[in-house]
């Protein structure tokens, strides 16, 4: 009956973290940012633009794997990381927090509950791409929409986001047309709407960057370069700040990357 018990015991514990506490968690989050609509980042009552960065997958969760055994949780780990540290310097006003910063799995609902717990004003998370075929490339931004995806899209789109889809379109092609001229590609960075999971229930600017295919050998060996890995992480930064100062002129607010700024 002991050895019952505690079998029972484990069980309970078990379902608790694995089961109800994600639940949990996700209607707590949908709840607080429901009942908090996007108010912009120039708030009297903030310090700091704050960004949530996501580096996808993690733990046993390897997400694609490419060719030489790449792993997407590898690289968007390592970029995540160098836009947390290289902003720091360029950029003291916008503060970065990372879902994660060490090898673990995370769910969706603890991601996005980062926003709320931070009371962020934007959200990006960092994912690569696989394909069965080897000579599929490229990189591409996907917003929120309900909408199934008929390719590239700059149009605003009903979504179940209380947050107004054209403002993560705009930071989307901020970040993809800066990712472009860093990394010197022909190519413009696709803007695509998707059904995201991840970005259902979230309403501050939202975006997923796919970095690439790491089935795409040659994109492989690209991406897992330090030198690729820091220009990517780079033009991030450019462009959160050129984001800002468009943000800032079109709502008629005047934006201080340094130390401050006024309305």
């Amino acid at each position: 009956m002991v050895i019952v018990g505690k079998i029972f015991a484990y069980w309970d514990r078990f379902m608790f973290r694995k089961i109800i506490l994600p639940y949990m968690l996700c209607f707590v989050g949908i709840v607080s940012v429901a009942a908090e609509p996007f108010q912009g980042p120039f708030r009297s009552d903030k310090n700091n633009i704050i960004v949530v960065i996501d580096p996808a997958h993690g733990g046993s969760d390897l997400g694609v794997i490419g060719h030489s055994g790449t792993t997407e949780k590898d690289i968007t780990l390592a970029i995540a990381k160098n836009i947390e540290v290289m902003i720091k310097d360029a950029l003291p006003n916008i503060q970065v927090h990372l879902t994660r910063v060490g090898d673990v799995s995370l769910t969706n609902y603890i991601r996005t509950d980062m926003i709320v717990e931070k009371d962020a004003d934007i959200f990006i998370s960092l994912h690569s791409d696989g394909s069965m075929n080897d000579h599929t490339s490229g990189m591409f931004v996907v917003y929120y929409s309900d909408i199934e995806p008929a390719g590239y899209s700059t149009e605003a789109h009903s979504t179940d986001n209380t947050i107004d889809p054209s403002e993560s379109i705009l930071l989307g092609r901020t970040i993809a047309d800066s990712i472009q001229r860093d990394l010197l590609l022909s190519e413009p960075i696709r803007i695509m709407k998707y059904p995201s999971s991840l970005l259902k229930n979230v309403i501050v600017p939202a975006i997923i960057i796919n970095l690439g295919f790491l089935t795409n050998p040659l994109e492989e060996s690209q991406l897992k370069l330090e030198a690729t890995q820091k220009k990517i992480s780079h033009a991030i930064i450019v462009a959160l700040d050129a984001y800002y100062n468009i943000w800032a002129l079109k709502h008629n607010q005047q934006y201080d990357n340094g130390t401050n700024w006024t309305k």
